[in-house]
């Protein structure tokens, strides 16, 4: 490939988004000016899904690192064990647990706690471009296969992630994967120097 192709392709990625090479997939940013909210419709999956979540905000850590009532919960979703581990995804894999059996439908996302196994193994058809209200955002610490999660409640009028987050601190600042609880977030659209966004995925 020729230079010329290479800095046009740098160009493209840098105007339209971040270039996935692994995906081969250009990820476009929503674009500022108007804010994106899902309406509350009881029955609507995505609207019961960030309800769910919604009802975690303030819950906290008791006993020690990832340990709790709530928490543990959380970390029996998928495989019906606690066992102290890192639970950002097993709290989005309850409440899709939840609204599953509520509304007697099955999410395509992957069952597991692990947040880059679920971005590797849930079907590409659930990828999305760009963020919506009721998606799944996936960060990527570094390039390890280390990661964290969250739900998207709304796009800002400025850009930004409103998000529901478990296994994470109060700080808006670095995105921290190893917190004390469950909180309400104010996100980049494209993650920090340390936390990269890998991308975003439909749950319903």
């Amino acid at each position: 490939m020729s230079n010329y192709v290479e800095k046009e392709q740098d160009i493209l990625a840098h105007l339209l988004g971040d270039f996935d090479q692994e995906d081969s997939k250009v990820v476009v940013p929503f674009m500022p000016g108007m804010e994106k909210k899902l309406e509350a419709k009881p029955g609507d999956p995505k609207a019961e899904f960030l309800k769910e979540l919604r009802s975690y905000v303030g819950i906290s850590e008791h006993g020690g690192d990832n340990k709790g009532k709530e928490v543990e919960m959380f970390q029996k979703a998928v495989d019906g064990k606690a066992q102290s581990e890192p639970w950002c995804m097993a709290a989005i894999q309850h409440a899709i647990k939840k609204v599953e059996e509520k509304l007697g439908i099955k999410s395509k996302i992957h069952k597991s706690e692990h947040c880059m196994t679920v971005w590797n193994l849930t079907p590409k058809e659930c990828r999305l471009e760009k963020p919506e209200p009721g998606c799944i955002v996936i960060w990527q610490f570094g390039a390890t296969d280390k990661g964290h999660t969250g739900g998207v409640e709304s796009i800002k009028k400025n850009g930004r992630l409103q998000t529901l987050e478990g296994n994470t601190g109060p700080s808006n600042g670095e995105v921290e994967r190893e917190g004390d609880g469950f909180y309400e977030k104010d996100r980049s659209a494209t993650g920090t120097p340390k936390m990269k966004i890998k991308g975003f995925l439909k749950v319903f």
